[in-house]
């Protein structure tokens, strides 16, 4: 794989550098530039898209027995963070659903308690 030989080539400056480039996102008007650091023998890739972080790990090991060309590797990666992230915006809008939902359900009993005991304060007379 390129990466594993750039990095004995180059240098891990370059290496990071050239990670850098190759997956940043790009959506429409917006770039999402990840961070890469490189400890314990694996690279970090973090990404911060609006609210939401993602981080994905791959280390040296994958690099180097992996056959995969660098496109592909690219391709690969994004395709985990980009995946993380509709889950997450799901989650999050799933919870704010609920949330809306549950308010908009204890209105509607509020609503019926207070036309039931109107209707039980009228009896009463």
């Amino acid at each position: 794989m390129r990466i594993y030989s750039t990095l004995f080539e180059k240098g891990i400056g370059n290496t990071i550098n050239l990670l850098t480039c190759a997956l940043t996102i790009v959506h429409i008007n917006d770039i999402y530039v990840p961070k890469i650091r490189y400890d314990f023998d694996s690279f970090s890739i973090k990404y911060q898209i609006g609210p939401i972080y993602i981080e994905h790990r791959i280390s040296m090991m994958e690099i180097q027995h992996s056959d995969l060309p660098l496109e592909e590797f690219v391709c690969s990666i994004k395709r985990y963070v980009l995946i993380k992230y509709f889950c997450e915006y799901e989650d999050k809008n799933k919870l704010m659903w609920n949330a809306v939902h549950d308010e908009i359900k204890q209105n509607a009993i509020s609503d019926t308690l207070k036309s039931c005991i109107k209707l039980a304060g009228d009896t009463h007379e």
